[in-house]
């Protein structure tokens, strides 16, 4: 599994818990006022929006198998399209692999299983 497809798996497992929430909520009278901060700052609907917002990250945060650009080595190297990016600067080459802004994106996983460290 890569990273973007850990992302992808992890954004639909806490919309699919935000959706189940919504469904539990309905049918529960009432919280205690802790419960209540609790379901008001987490709110399902916002939740929802934020899986959106990491899907548009992801999607954004395409990375090639073989960027076009050569890296200090020479070599064409796996990596992204947006952060591989230096419009003022034609001489500037990435490093390859994974962006920051994924590994970012990632880090709230981190103790799941199927997280690889090597994105932290």
């Amino acid at each position: 599994m890569n990273l973007t497809e850990f992302l992808t798996a992890r954004i639909e497992d806490d919309a699919a818990i935000a959706r189940a929430f919504v469904e539990f909520r309905s049918r529960v009278d009432c919280f205690t006022p802790e419960a209540t901060d609790f379901v008001e700052r987490f709110d399902p609907a916002r939740v929802l929006t934020e899986c959106d917002t990491k899907r548009r990250i992801v999607a954004l945060h395409q990375h090639l198998p073989q960027w076009p650009t050569k890296t200090i080595s020479g070599d064409t190297e796996f990596g992204c399209d947006i952060c591989s990016r230096v419009d003022d600067d034609p001489g500037w080459t990435h490093t390859g692999g994974w962006c920051e802004t994924l590994r970012a994106v990632a880090l709230p996983y981190r103790d799941h299983p199927d997280f690889d460290s090597a994105w932290a």
